[in-house]
């Protein structure tokens, strides 16, 4: 006898074959976005039979959700270098890390935030009631504004300039940092908003194909 497989949404078990392969109940599959099914089908017409991480990773693709769609927040497995069955479940993304109890970050994620390598030498902070932007450097104010969210904005732009400038670590982003999902401290954007935060800079270097051939 077959070893039970339960739905990754719904938590029920799954008897059909197909729905044992893609381990998503047929009443959740139906619940889906269209890239959400994508994604797993593109995988199970290979042949393949998903493991439970690469259920959820193949469900948690950033997109706007619908009211009756269904998303899941789980744990993804990509490597440094992705294959064809990474390539399927989508490109790396960026992480918010927390500190909340329990939480863990997914596999093969790499932390980029202060304190490493990568991190964003322009930070915002908030000075009285004004959210300034301080190159850490020299501790000098480049910027304020009373809007966080356009400090942020010039932090994420004045980094691209900065990081553009620097070949030596451009090149590095690209070798050590490809095929990897990177995690910071900053807030994710709001779907649909454009993701102001260096980690998504990162993520565009490490990942354009292009430059990396070049």
């Amino acid at each position: 006898m077959s070893a039970e497989v339960e739905c990754q949404l719904c938590h029920q078990p799954v008897r059909s074959t197909v729905a044992r392969a893609r381990r998503i109940g047929s009443r959740c599959w139906r619940k889906l976005r269209p890239d959400q099914r994508a994604s797993i089908t593109a995988l199970t017409r290979r042949g393949w039979s998903l493991g439970p991480n690469e259920a959820r990773a193949a469900l948690n693709r950033p997109a706007p959700a619908a009211p009756d769609q269904l998303a899941l927040n789980g744990e993804g497995t990509r490597m440094a270098r992705r294959t064809d069955r990474q390539i399927a479940l989508g490109a790396p993304t960026r992480i918010q890390r927390s500190r909340t109890k329990g939480w863990r970050a997914p596999a093969g994620a790499l932390y980029v935030g202060r304190g490493s390598r990568w991190g964003n030498p322009y930070v915002v902070t908030q000075l009285g009631q004004e959210h300034a932007v301080i190159d850490s450097r020299t501790t000098g104010v480049i910027f304020s504004s009373d809007s966080e969210p356009k400090a942020r904005r010039v932090a994420c732009t004045w980094y691209r300039a900065w990081l553009s400038s620097q070949p030596g670590l451009l090149a590095a982003v690209r070798r050590q940092l490809g095929g990897h999902d990177l995690m910071c401290w900053c807030p994710l954007p709001e779907p649909g908003d454009p993701d102001h935060c260096h980690a998504a800079v990162l993520l565009e270097h490490a990942n354009d194909q292009e430059k990396t051939r070049a």
